[in-house]
């Protein structure tokens, strides 16, 4: 029979031997953009200066892992003063009513090796939906400041289903802004 100290000491090694790992976003070295297609022949691109992110890993090859992001709305930039601000109103993201973006994925499957499939739900002025990106894993590297790791995602979402549905109709019949817009992340996150 197990004494008590024993199975103490058991549960204690089981717990620490499946501790997560929490993988923190580094500002610095990580960006998020999108792009969407403006006056149906070209597309506007821009990005959010401010955010922050952690994932949270579960298990060696990262399935099972928890992503969250959160992204400051104000801090939007497509290099034109007038756009940013006019992406700022009530007509899109409403900044002052609602001032964050956030993600957090309720499901992490690999799909091949380092490359992933990440549900989760994204909140854009006030309106939560699923959303579905694919990721990869770009590598993970010691370096004398710690564990460093790279992971990029695309998504498309549709912009109206989040309520940003300000538009106009051009003289040829197309819309001014399209509907459809694609977010690229690309992270360097640190191991915690």
């Amino acid at each position: 029979m197990m004494s008590s100290l024993t199975m103490v000491l058991l549960f204690l090694s089981i717990s620490f031997s499946k501790a997560d790992t929490i993988w923190k976003v580094d500002p610095s070295n990580s960006s998020i953009v999108f792009c969407v297609s403006h006056m149906v022949i070209s597309e506007a691109v821009g990005r959010f200066a401010e955010f922050s992110g952690t994932l949270t890993q579960t298990k060696d090859d990262f399935s099972d892992s928890i992503a969250e992001i959160n992204i400051v709305a104000q801090s939007i930039n497509t290099d034109n003063t007038n756009r940013d601000n006019h992406l700022r109103s009530d007509d899109f993201f409403a900044v002052d009513t609602y001032p964050t973006v956030t993600f957090k994925s309720t499901s992490f499957n690999e799909v091949s090796k380092d490359h992933y499939e990440i549900h989760g739900d994204l909140t854009m002025r006030g309106v939560t939906k699923p959303v579905v990106f694919k990721g990869q894993l770009t590598g993970i590297l010691t370096t004398a400041r710690g564990s460093a790791m790279g992971f990029k995602a695309t998504a498309t979402i549709d912009r109206y289903d989040f309520g940003l549905r300000w538009n106009s109709i051009l003289e040829g019949g197309g819309l001014n802004v399209g509907k459809e817009v694609a977010i690229e992340v690309r992270f360097e996150l640190r191991k915690q």
